[in-house]
């Protein structure tokens, strides 16, 4: 794994977390995760987790 995949998949990680535990937009997400635009967090989520960051939160998110 190249160094730049493995800081993605950490970025990745964070989001991950962040999407179950908290009410922060998704733009405010991939902010708060280090990307520098939507579209690559988009891409990159999608490519580590299998679904998009919205389908993500809706099937876990652990926040009422």
């Amino acid at each position: 794994m190249s160094p730049h995949d493995f800081l993605n998949q950490l970025r990745v990680q964070s989001a991950m977390d962040l999407l179950r535990i908290s009410e922060y937009s998704i733009i405010e997400i991939a902010e708060r995760s280090g990307f520098q635009s939507l579209s690559s967090f988009n891409k990159q989520f999608r490519a580590h987790a299998g679904c998009s960051p919205r389908d993500y939160r809706n099937r876990y998110h652990l926040v009422p």
